[in-house]
């Protein structure tokens, strides 16, 4: 996950974790795709003080046109951050996160 930069106040290394781990738990990768263990996925996450998605949507919209297997695993990704929403993240660090991208790695997140 990346948070926009210059911000005082931080999400600590365990906050990322259990995020990353939630959505992790509803997450699909494409298996069938080649070399679907390189087939990263950026989207841009919104989401409400109470960590309730509000919008979800792939960063690079020429390839999700273009590539049908990385249009599959955007598809994937975006379903994933909608069925777990509410996200676990603090509400008193809402200026942070509620807009945020978070990456989608087969290397580092397990589905």
């Amino acid at each position: 996950m990346q948070l926009k930069p210059n911000r005082s106040i931080r999400l600590g290394a365990s906050e990322i974790d259990r995020l990353r781990a939630h959505i992790s738990r509803c997450w699909s990768p494409p298996a069938a795709a080649p070399d679907a263990e390189k087939l990263i996925v950026d989207v841009r996450v919104r989401a409400d003080r109470d960590g309730t998605v509000t919008s979800v949507e792939s960063l690079d919209p020429g390839r999700f046109q273009i590539d049908g297997f990385y249009r599959t695993a955007a598809r994937a990704a975006v379903r994933a951050v909608q069925e777990c929403s509410p996200l676990p993240l603090p509400s008193e660090k809402h200026e942070v996160w509620k807009d945020f991208k978070f990456r989608f790695d087969p290397k580092f997140i397990n589905g």
